[in-house]
């Protein structure tokens, strides 16, 4: 019984994963699933491991493959070695600060002392980030901040697409040699989505009704799915940018989805290509001690394109904000997009 148990939750876990990341929020099943934390998939196992250990130790192989799947492929944890860089290099950091839950990020910026400091969700902020920064250029387009050691040429928003207005702004900074564009991102999340169905009790509506409430999946279905084409076209325009290009900022998207899937196919993901551990953001802590009071997915990230190699990438260790900030380095290897 005990191996018969193991062999379909193995099977159907592989599935789901599977699912989750061909998938992801283009199915309004596996787009809830993708915010879970990660570890509710291998809770099974708090079960499976002691029957396995009493009765047929053999088992232990299998659910040790499920723990790897899970932590691994599915998480992402990273084990990045990270050579001294030869060449020309340039750090970049990126955090939303709309709920930072009065939380300061400095101890991270002295830790990692980023030649550019990008911030989402920081409507008029521009005059404290001067204040803050004498020394630095300063530049705000809409809710985006930039803050760099080096000129910032011109800057504007990005016209589409658009989600309730601009998704992000470009600013150019006038790096010694290598001019380049630098996106800050901030794509929509599904979010309130989410609120509206936890609000109007999806499993009480199902118990009362007798049935599933079709009319409240379908426009959840149809919020996600123009998420999804939003994403997808912006995922265009950002491939599609001809000069050496940084993107940074919060894209409310799982690493563990489709969406992320297709950005990474066309981009550098930093973290992918130099980080450490699981590299999550958001939330910056909850109260759950199944994820040890912290967070449990990364939703934020710095892409790049062809004209540079993340060396190293790490997310900031300990910030009770919403979102955690990411720092990155990038190499110029001197290519053009």
């Amino acid at each position: 019984m005990a191996a018969v148990v193991t062999v379909v939750y193995t099977l159907a876990l592989i599935f789901v994963l599977c699912v989750m990341r061909w998938q992801g929020e283009r199915f309004w099943v596996s787009s809830l699933l993708i915010y879970l934390p990660p570890q509710i998939w291998l809770l099974p196992l708090g079960v499976l491991v002691p029957v396995a250990v009493a009765t047929k130790r053999s088992l232990l192989i299998p659910q040790f493959i499920c723990v790897v799947f899970v932590t691994w492929w599915f998480a992402g944890w990273q084990m990045k070695s990270n050579p001294k860089p030869n060449g020309s290099v340039i750090t970049v950091v990126t955090n939303n600060i709309g709920q930072s839950n009065h939380q300061s990020m400095a101890p991270f910026l002295e830790l990692t002392k980023p030649d550019v400091l990008v911030v989402q969700d920081a409507v008029s902020r521009l005059a404290w980030y001067r204040r803050t920064y004498p020394d630095r250029y300063c530049a705000a387009a809409g809710e985006f901040i930039t803050v760099s050691r080096f000129p910032i040429s011109s800057y504007h928003l990005v016209d589409r697409p658009q989600w309730r207005g601009p998704l992000a702004a470009v600013f150019y900074i006038e790096w010694p040699g290598h001019p380049f564009a630098l996106y800050s991102v901030h794509l929509p999340t599904p979010r309130p989505d989410f609120e509206r169905i936890r609000g109007r009790g999806f499993l009480a509506s199902v118990v009362r009704s007798g049935g599933i409430p079709f009319m409240q999946i379908r426009q959840y279905s149809d919020s996600m799915k123009m998420i999804v084409q939003t994403a997808e076209a912006f995922c265009d325009v950002l491939a599609s940018e001809k000069e050496p290009a940084i993107i940074a900022g919060d894209f409310n998207m799982p690493s563990c989805g489709a969406l992320h899937t297709l950005f990474a196919s066309k981009l550098t993901d930093a973290f992918l290509a130099a980080g450490q551990g699981f590299g999550f953001t958001f939330p910056g802590f909850t109260h759950d001690p199944l994820t040890l009071f912290g967070p449990w997915l990364r939703i934020d990230y710095l892409f790049c394109n062809a004209a540079w190699t993340p060396v190293a990438c790490v997310t900031e260790p300990h910030r009770a904000s919403q979102h955690r900030a990411v720092a990155a380095t990038f190499l110029w290897n001197g290519n053009g997009h």
